[in-house]
């Protein structure tokens, strides 16, 4: 542990933890401790250099077409200093992917340091939100706003899982969250909470949400982390609540859900936004922000539990390549049936479409950041077949993929 510790401390530096700091931390973690450690050696282990790669490999369940899926969340890639450019962040993380399929893990999932590192080991990018900047009086106000109370204890908290609880299944790419993710969302008491109660005994909605009063370009700030609602009148009285802060602060920070629509319930689009290029009279109303990157670990467990649209019946053989786990490498035929996939090894009979492509466009196919058809016309997949691609976008659409949790 100290080995890895120190690892991490040089790999690490804006953490700003010492490595005793780190040791702690990696013991210690409300998503798990040492059982989470994946650790490379140098030949030789301690007399010959001890530890110098890790990784921390955490179990968690993420919602994927309506089904819980048993995912890994990769995290704290870490390589020694003297140790970088010899392949060994591959070898390490290919090696605890093999691990992860192997112990039940279906998909995994993380957030990059460089996309083009993970993309050379089969993950493909799955989730991207518009960030805002608005004023709160552009948001529409709405009188069950007086309906909406700050929530600052642990009791007064205590109805928002059950919110997300509800709500989560019909997302995509969201994390199962038990008690220990929530400690971790109000670990560092610099989150607050509101709650829409449209009577005393039923929460239909809620918001997470920062101060920031030293927002780098002026202003007094709302970071809105999280925002859920199960109804409409809920949504209306949270946009209603940060209206009604128009006095205070003078900015909202405010992620939309990829389908949210959120710029049909603003006043103003026009913001000026520093940095941004001009192009001739069209002006920027927000920045997209991308998150995830995705990963099928085990093709015949992941898509044997995928959901699709029970309206369409297709067969669809494919040639996959998979460097990093051979067990995915291959011919696999999949037929799609009565909103269930049906998969065998082998792609020999008759099938509506062929598809030849990569782990990572298949993974990010899966979890519906890339359309069938967009991967045939980007050149990223091939196709041979009687039936039309646009038929096998409709059967596995998906909500557009997107997350809150970091790992």
């Amino acid at each position: 542990m100290p080995s890895f510790a120190q690892v991490c401390a040089h790999s690490f530096p804006s953490v700003g933890l010492s490595p005793p700091e780190w040791e702690v931390s990696l013991r210690d973690d409300v998503r798990g401790g040492v059982d989470t450690l994946w650790i490379g050696e140098e030949d030789g282990g301690e007399e010959d250099g001890g530890v110098v790669a890790g990784c921390r490999l955490f179990r968690y369940q993420q919602w994927i077409s309506g089904v819980r899926m048993p995912m890994t969340g990769l995290s704290t890639v870490a390589i020694s200093a003297t140790h970088r450019r010899r392949g060994l962040a591959g070898d390490l993380v290919a090696t605890g992917l093999r691990e992860a399929r192997a112990t039940g893990d279906a998909v995994s999932a993380l957030y990059p340091f460089r996309t083009s590192f993970y993309h050379r080991l089969g993950y493909g990018m799955s989730g991207e939100v518009r960030q805002y900047r608005v004023r709160p009086r552009d948001l529409p106000d709405n009188p069950a706003r007086r309906h909406v109370e700050i929530a600052d204890t642990p009791e007064a908290r205590a109805d928002i899982p059950s919110i997300y609880d509800r709500w989560v299944p019909a997302q995509t790419g969201q994390v199962v969250r038990g008690r220990r993710a929530w400690e971790l969302v109000w670990q560092q008491d610099t989150r607050h909470a509101a709650i829409y109660r449209a009577d005393p005994d039923r929460a239909t909605g809620y918001v997470v949400f920062r101060y920031l009063t030293d927002d780098r370009r002026g202003g007094r700030a709302i970071d809105v982390e999280e925002i859920v609602w199960l109804d409409p009148a809920a949504r209306a009285a949270l946009y209603g609540w940060l209206a009604s802060l128009a006095d205070q602060w003078d900015f909202i920070l405010y992620r939309a859900h990829p389908e949210e629509s959120f710029v049909e319930f603003l006043r103003e689009l026009c913001y000026p936004a520093e940095g941004i290029p001009p192009w001739h009279s069209w002006f920027p109303t927000s920045n997209v922000l991308a998150g995830p990157m995705f990963r099928i670990l085990d093709v015949e467990r992941a898509w044997g539990e995928r959901r699709v649209d029970p309206e369409w019946s297709l067969t669809l053989a494919l040639e996959l390549h998979d460097p990093q786990i051979p067990e995915n490498e291959g011919e696999w035929t999949l037929r799609l049936d009565e909103g269930r996939v049906h998969v065998r090894r082998g792609a020999s009979g008759p099938a509506d479409l062929r598809l030849a492509l990569p782990i990572d466009v298949l993974s990010r196919i899966f979890i519906g950041a890339l359309a069938p058809s967009a991967a045939v016309m980007a050149g990223l997949a091939d196709v041979v077949g009687t039936a039309p691609v646009l038929a096998l976008d409709r059967a596995l659409r998906l909500p557009l993929p997107w997350t809150f949790d970091r790992f």
